[in-house]
């Protein structure tokens, strides 16, 4: 079982390329999020040890939400969370102060 999901995870290259890629099937209404985890360690996940790779968003595509990248097809819902985030949360500042 753990070397079908393995298999189902991995990209396929495209030969003559540089180019490495994954086809799903989704309904035009689907919303996700995900990252990439350029030359991934393959370890399972939900084991008690963290795994040894280092996931990223993606850099082709602007839409995050953390470091996470997400994808809203054209039907997909809005998400009344992330519509109203930007006037829904308090409002702060982030500044550097020396340890010493």
């Amino acid at each position: 079982m753990a070397n079908l999901i393995r298999r189902r995870a991995l990209l396929t290259h495209l030969p003559g390329t540089i180019v490495w890629y994954r086809t799903y099937k989704l309904r035009n209404d689907a919303a996700f999020h995900y990252w990439l985890s350029p030359n991934d360690c393959l370890e399972l996940l939900g084991g008690t040890e963290p795994r040894n790779c280092k996931p990223q968003a993606d850099p082709l595509n602007p839409n995050r939400l953390g470091p996470l990248s997400y994808i809203d097809l054209p039907a997909a819902k809005p998400k009344a969370a992330l519509a109203n985030a930007s006037t829904s949360l308090a409002r702060g500042k982030v500044r550097a102060h020396p340890i010493s």
